[in-house]
């Protein structure tokens, strides 16, 4: 193996370091799937999973010859889901042969969740993270697009701006939780030229001052003008009713994918507003040939005006995506549309892949059916339609990892059909914290019984004896008590947290994690 040309070892291993059996969900039958998926975020370069970190760190031991080999693959991706690993992959960069491990960092994910008295360390040494890496192109901070239902915890909204200063970003990723325009103007500004992918909150004209809980006007500038930018994913992180349009703040010319994703915790959107967000980009969406939409609100079907509302929203969008070949939505139509709208059916040319997003709480079986009786409506209008793919409402999320059906050439005939989705299609993005806790055993065994399963779990007696007092007391008596808590523990008070204090704590928590989990020291190895 030693004596085997750099090259070929590099594919060997990327090969084998690569296998996405190792991320996905399994499958009862153990089949797997092939395919990308049609969206880059889905994937954004994190292709190393959970399992793949702890196989490199074995690997690289074997001989100088696969070190050489797998420290590159090794430092080709970062995903840090722990503040505690910020300050320990800095304090690494910055020691004896740090530059080299700096140059081979093309990916970064800053994933963890954090206290508000890590805001200053996150700046600090996310500023020194991205200073020391001259070869990134993927960033991604917050990662709501990896992780919509916020499974990896809140990320201030305070944000480095040395990101605007990395010229060799392509991809970009800036959702983390109350992120607000004002902070993401001068970065998209600074980076318009170059970004191929974004995935950002959808932006708005004002700003919240955290301290008086109330909404800042922000004067809207000159639209930035992105040349390159083909993918979009906008994150609405709170339904916003506001006279600016998405023109008002971006020019996408190039722009080819658009996924539009509801706020964290929402159960559906308005079709009006998505209807409004699409027409924003009037002259940039006529070129938009994949559409993802989060799930919409279903009218009354016994109320014609109401459905005859919501046929003419799904006109508008349809209508202002000429070009669009790829659908994602949840599709609720009347069985005769026609007789009781007196509209004609849903009309596009090209339009030839749907997914459509089950219902609620309706059962599989339910949910096929409901997509058999609108298939028939949408073949009508929809000549190019071949396949209409049902996704569970609860796995909706998951949907932009599913396996993109190839498109046919325009002179193509179809015939549409409903397809199944196999259980084992759907997986969790690779680099997402999802996957992290499904594939990661050691993140459920943190050392810790189920107080449930224990039959001789007790809880300590000074425990029971707070939770008796506390219960018996007022609320006066409680304030005071909690009042002299905070006097006599100052600690308790949040402070600003250094980089020892934090590699300490993250030092002190591997044991249960186990050393796959470190970026530092143990990942640079001599």
């Amino acid at each position: 193996m030693e004596k085997l040309p750099a090259e070929i070892l590099t594919i060997l291993l990327k090969t084998n370091l690569s296998d996405e059996s190792t991320w996905r969900i399994s499958s009862p039958s153990g089949t797997q799937t092939s395919g990308e998926p049609p969206f880059p975020f889905a994937t954004i370069a994190h292709a190393d999973g959970a399992l793949a970190t702890p196989r490199k760190l074995v690997l690289i031991h074997v001989c100088r010859a696969w070190y050489r080999v797998l420290v590159r693959i090794l430092y080709d991706s970062v995903v840090l889901r722990y503040i505690g690993q910020l300050p320990m992959l800095v304090r690494t960069l910055e020691g004896p042969g740090g530059a080299d491990l700096a140059s081979f960092i093309q990916s970064i994910n800053l994933t963890y969740a954090m206290q508000s008295s890590f805001t200053r360390l996150h700046v600090e040494e996310s500023s020194k993270l991205l200073a020391r890496c001259p070869n990134v192109s993927r960033l991604a901070v917050g990662g709501m697009s990896l992780d919509p239902w916020g499974l990896g915890g809140p990320i201030p909204r305070v944000l480095p701006q040395s990101i605007a200063s990395i010229k060799s970003l392509v991809h970009l990723d800036l959702t983390a939780d109350c992120i607000y325009y004002p902070t993401l103007h001068p970065i998209l500004s600074a980076l318009s030229q170059t970004l191929h992918s974004l995935s950002a909150p959808l932006p708005a004209a004002y700003t919240v001052h955290t301290g008086l809980r109330r909404r800042i006007p922000f004067t809207v500038p000159r639209p930035i003008i992105f040349p390159l930018l083909t993918d979009l994913r906008l994150c609405e992180q709170y339904f916003l009713f506001t006279t600016h349009t998405l023109a008002d703040f971006w020019s996408l010319p190039a722009l080819r994918n658009l996924d539009i994703r509801g706020a964290a915790g929402t159960q559906s959107m308005p079709l009006l507003i998505l209807a409004t967000i699409v027409g924003g980009i009037a002259k940039d969406a006529r070129r938009i040939e994949r559409l993802s939409l989060p799930p919409s609100e279903s009218p009354d079907f016994r109320s014609r005006r109401l459905v005859s509302d919501h046929v003419q929203s799904w006109r508008e969008i349809l209508g202002r995506c000429p070009a669009l070949r790829y659908l994602r939505s949840s599709i609720s139509l009347p069985p005769s549309l026609n007789t009781v709208t007196g509209l004609p059916p849903l009309f596009h040319p090209r339009l030839q892949v749907i997914d459509v997003v089950g219902g609620g709480m309706v059962s599989l079986v339910d949910a096929t059916q409901a997509v058999e009786g609108v298939l028939p409506i949408l073949k009508r209008g929809m000549p190019r339609l071949r396949v209409c793919r049902l996704v569970e409402r609860g796995l909706e999320f998951l949907a932009p990892t599913l396996p993109a059906l190839q498109l046919l050439p325009e002179r193509q005939p179809a015939e549409a059909q409903l397809v199944p989705i196999a259980p084992e299609a759907y997986r969790p993005p690779a680099g997402s914290y999802l996957e992290f806790l499904l594939c990661d055993p050691a993140v459920n065994s943190d050392g810790y019984e189920d107080a449930e399963d224990d039959t001789d779990y007790e809880p300590p007696s000074d425990w029971e004896a707070t939770g008796s007092e506390s219960d018996s007391g007022t609320e006066e008596e409680e304030e005071e008590d909690e009042t002299q808590d905070a006097d006599s523990h100052p600690d308790l008070e949040d402070e600003e947290m250094t980089r020892e204090d934090a590699i300490a704590l993250f030092v002190s928590g591997l044991h249960r994690r186990g050393p796959g989990h470190a970026w530092g020291p143990q990942a640079a190895l001599p």
